[in-house]
């Protein structure tokens, strides 16, 4: 019988099949060899052997971005001998022993360095904190080269496209996994990474590239710069927020032939994933992640207890295969509003784990409790991209506590109007903008000649103060 598809697999076998690895990762990978995850791990039932696979994933510690940048070299995958030897497997036992008794100490200390010495590294795009290396091995390499294979795969491209790969060639932001991916896939790429639009959209006819993969500010100037690309049919948006209006505007110019598939990532997972072809213009679809690779939980943000299935929470990832820098139960700082979904997808009916969207980052999260409404979260780039009107042309929000006694917040929104604009026309359009991108009803919109760009919380101490610049 033929081996199930990485996203085929019946959910009992695949449950097997990941607590198997699950073992083996944290048992004889972390446990064994992580400087950070040895100390962390000491004393649970991973030290005693009687870890089992996912159900007891989360009696273990999570980890934060500050962890992991206090010290990113503690997290990389440390095989000495005498590990091996008080540690390891037993299959690694054996083979560390036959590379000895073949080829002496040189050849056994020559093929771990082939698994576990880093080749490459990755970094955090650094938007809050410095840049955090990600080391990666040769394995890894491999391993990501199969995540973008697939990563296209479930965006619709098949072995017939033309790639145009127009995402920077930096440490993160999804262009390796893209590039990497295509290689695997064998599928014909372009990829020089940023152009001019004038270019882009030249290289694009002349290829007949049929897949776009960019940014989506870089995937508007590319449209408009072309007119039209009468080859294209997938545009893979870069891994990052991409608002309704900017995403609504690339759909006006592509056309109904050309589905646009979002994707998410984060540098410390390396793999980036997209949502389905199929399922793309529904919010429902999900990013669908690779159940061989990686185990996500969605915790609930205030007791980082694991969210029931579908409701909104925090993002914890563990990689199920990692070299390198290697991580367990790590909190990247992203919020999955729609949480996450098991079983086969609606849309393209593999059986995987999908990560629903949008996703937030949680520093850009800010708890508010307005009149007559329920607890909610602000998204502060959500409120920043509606406020990027061209009428605009400045802004701040400032948040408040409300009258005495009453326990609720008030935000008040104040702007610089442009010249020869009609400021009833703007406010409307903003304030139907803020309920339905935003989700909630400013206290008041103030037209205001006086602004100090950005975000202020005004309310007492407990509420952490928090300025964001404009």
């Amino acid at each position: 019988m033929a081996k199930p598809s990485w996203d085929d697999f019946e959910s009992g076998d695949l449950n097997r099949l990941r607590d198997k690895l699950l073992r083996k990762q944290v048992r004889f990978q972390l446990y064994a060899f992580s400087p950070y995850y040895r100390k962390a791990l000491e004393g649970t039932q991973v030290s005693t052997r009687g870890f089992n696979g996912i159900r007891d994933l989360k009696s273990l510690p999570l980890v934060d971005q500050s962890a992991l940048a206090a010290a990113p070299d503690e997290f990389v995958l440390k095989p000495e001998p005498h590990l091996i030897q008080r540690l390891g497997s037993g299959r690694q036992l054996v083979d560390v022993a036959m590379d000895k008794l073949f080829g002496g100490i040189e050849r056994s200390t020559k093929m771990l360095g082939s698994d576990y010495g880093p080749v490459h590294t990755l970094e955090t795009l650094g938007t809050s904190a410095e840049p955090v290396p990600i080391r990666l091995t040769r394995r890894d390499i491999g391993t990501l080269a199969t995540q973008g294979r697939r990563m296209l795969q479930v965006a619709g491209a098949g072995p017939t496209d033309i790639v145009l790969n127009l995402l920077e060639p930096v440490a993160s932001g999804g262009f390796w996994c893209a590039w990497l991916g295509a290689v695997a896939f064998g599928i014909k790429q372009i990829a020089p990474g940023y152009v001019e639009p004038e270019r882009a959209a030249s290289l694009a006819k002349s290829s007949g590239a049929t897949v776009m993969i960019a940014r989506a500010a870089d995937v508007l100037d590319v449209l408009e710069a072309a007119g039209s690309l009468p080859d294209l049919k997938i545009v893979i948006l870069a891994p990052e927020p991409v608002g309704p209006t900017l995403k609504y505007r690339i759909h006006e110019l592509a056309g109904d032939a050309v589905d646009i598939v979002s994707t998410y990532q984060f540098a410390e997972g390396r793999a980036v994933w997209a949502e389905c072809r199929q399922g793309s213009a529904s919010a429902e679809a999900g990013f669908h992640t690779y159940p061989d690779f990686d185990v996500i939980e969605i915790l609930m943000r205030r007791s980082d207890a694991l969210a029931q299935l579908g409701q909104p929470g925090e993002v914890a990832f563990t990689g199920l295969d990692q070299r390198g820098t290697a991580l367990l139960r790590y909190r990247p700082g992203d919020v999955a509003t729609g949480g996450i979904r098991t079983g086969r997808c609606p849309y393209c009916n593999r059986n995987l784990d999908r990560v629903i969207g949008p996703i937030r980052r949680t520093d850009k999260l800010i708890p508010i409790h307005l009149k007559e409404s329920s607890p909610m979260e602000m998204d502060a780039d959500v409120v920043t991209e509606i406020m990027a009107h061209p009428g605009v042309a400045a802004w701040s929000v400032e948040v408040i506590t409300g009258s005495e006694g009453s326990g609720r917040d008030e935000v008040f929104i104040s702007f610089r109007p442009s010249k020869r604009v009609n400021l009833a026309t703007l406010v409307v359009e903003v304030d139907a903008r803020l309920r339905v991108e935003a989700g909630f009803i400013p206290t008041q919109l103030i037209a205001s000649e006086s602004i100090t760009p950005g975000f202020v919380d005004r309310r007492p101490s407990e509420t952490r103060r928090l300025i964001i610049e404009d």
